[in-house]
């Protein structure tokens, strides 16, 4: 069992007698040594330590603050001023009879906000009344047909397992979608971590120089419990270098370095007589931060470094780039990125919205495939590629599809998943999953067996109280080969 959070740690919400930080500390900090260490702070997740606090000025500094981006309600009740206690790495590791225990090294989520239409994408009843307009065409895998608007994503079928027998109880988009990305029902006492930072807190080296859970293009689900050092470091435009990886206006090199030996005077003076987790956790996502600004390897954003033919192969929509910039991010050991395309909750003119949507789909994920393939990386990178849940087979007055959660269907490669291949199934009519029904907890377990996690570990929330990673759920033998 995994305590998040030191008890004892002379916080404010434990013990009452925290210390309050040195004023001058504080400007400084808040500054962020005037550059855009403050802002990629934020990034990387700390808490809102200044949130109350009035701008800096002078010295160039003024605007380099954390103020204002996606820092505000922090989760998992974290102590005020401080940080959750960091999960120790490692101690995940248990054995297991089926392959593949351990062997996915980065995971890829793209995931289609909106609830997709499975007929008319992977899952298609051609001649049924259900049907709906689009033909279903052959893929690379012999018996294998999917939605006509998918042909790329049908080339390389047979690096992939197609899932058609996903099911939830879940019809609202968000309780849906937290269920999906968390494992957990939604609930007003606990918030949950993502698939994302449950892999941060367990699974990363927190001495790398990038962040270990990138989001592209959607927020999803923030770190609960496990604390703010493992939200995901956003990436809003994948086209554009990420805010405040640059050093701020009228700072280099040398200027930046003397800041941070002055902010090591500060702390030395706030820190004496202190050893407790909140101001060591701080400390080291200002290190963490400072790493990337300095660090070469932040040019992985940077996708004007790929050939325009690649760029175009994608698709030039954020979602395209997107999967390109999680194939670079798996080439430099990120271990989980997500990439989100919208537009799917199609009640209402529904069939021109999801060709439209397809196609988007298709280039991306036929492309991200290809050169995973082609770089031999799909052996170490597992690829989730699904929405919160399908559609209705039934078409209604207005030629759409409505919220669907008994059955949708999932894209599934790399890692130690079935390749060229068919999962479970649904009836005549794309009503109901006739076999291999997989829940959300089913799903997640089997991820956690690709990633060597065992399902059952236990954190300690803030207060108290023992979390499996996942509520429940059975592994899918169906899905490891």
């Amino acid at each position: 069992m995994r305590d998040t959070h030191d008890r004892n740690d002379g916080c404010s919400s434990c013990s009452g007698d925290a210390q309050p930080m040195d004023p001058a500390r504080r400007t400084l900090l808040k500054a962020g040594l005037g550059s855009g260490l403050g802002m990629l702070l934020s990034g990387f997740a700390t808490n809102s330590l200044f949130a109350d606090d009035e701008k800096p000025s002078g010295d160039g500094m003024d605007g380099a603050g954390m103020d204002g981006d996606g820092m505000d309600g922090m989760e998992g009740k974290a102590p005020e001023g401080g940080l959750l206690q960091k999960v120790k790495k490692g101690s995940t590791k248990t054995k297991s009879d089926l392959p593949g225990f351990g062997e996915t090294k980065s995971v890829i989520l793209l995931w289609l906000a909106g609830g997709p239409s499975h007929i008319d994408t992977f899952d298609p009843k051609p001649g049924a009344k259900t049907g709906g307009p689009f033909q279903a065409i052959p893929t690379s895998v012999p018996g294998l047909h999917i939605s006509e608007h998918l042909p790329r994503i049908a080339e390389q079928a047979k690096h992939a397992c197609i899932v058609r027998s996903m099911t939830s109880k879940e019809g609202n988009h968000e309780r849906a979608a937290y269920l999906w990305r968390t494992g957990y029902s939604m609930q007003n006492a606990v918030l949950h971590p993502a698939w994302g930072s449950v892999v941060s807190a367990t699974l990363a080296d927190e001495e790398s120089d990038l962040p270990s859970f990138v989001t592209v293009g959607g927020p999803g689900e923030r770190s609960g419990y496990l604390g703010a050092a493992h939200n995901a470091f956003p990436v809003a435009n994948p086209n554009q270098m990420p805010a405040n990886a640059s050093y701020f206006r009228g700072v280099d090199a040398k200027r930046f370095g003397r800041r941070r030996a002055m902010l090591g005077l500060f702390d030395g003076r706030f820190t004496a007589g202190r050893d407790d987790e909140p101001v060591r956790g701080q400390h080291k996502l200002q290190e963490r931060a400072s790493r990337f600004l300095t660090s070469p390897r932040r040019a992985v954003f940077d996708l004007n470094k790929e050939k325009a033919t690649v760029r175009d192969s994608y698709g030039r929509n954020n979602f395209g780039q997107g999967c390109l910039l999680a194939r670079r991010l798996v080439e430099e050991g990120v271990r989980f990125s997500q990439v989100t395309l919208g537009g799917w909750d199609t009640h209402q003119r529904g069939f021109p919205a999801v060709q439209a949507r397809s196609q988007i789909l298709d280039a991306g994920v036929g492309s991200l495939l290809a050169d995973l393939a082609e770089r031999d990386l799909l052996d170490q990178t597992l690829v989730l590629c699904l929405g919160e849940f399908g559609r209705t087979p039934n078409i209604n007055k207005d030629e759409g599809r409505d919220h669907y959660p008994k059955a949708s269907s999932l894209l599934l490669a790399g890692g130690r998943t079935p390749r060229g291949a068919v999962v479970g199934s649904t009836d005549a009519m794309g009503g109901e999953v006739q076999d291999v029904p997989i829940g959300p907890q089913d799903l997640y377990v089997t991820v956690c067996h690709h990633l060597g996690l065992d399902p059952r570990e236990e954190f300690l929330t803030p207060e108290g109280r023992p979390m499996k990673i996942v509520d429940g759920g059975t592994r899918i033998p169906e899905l490891i080969a």
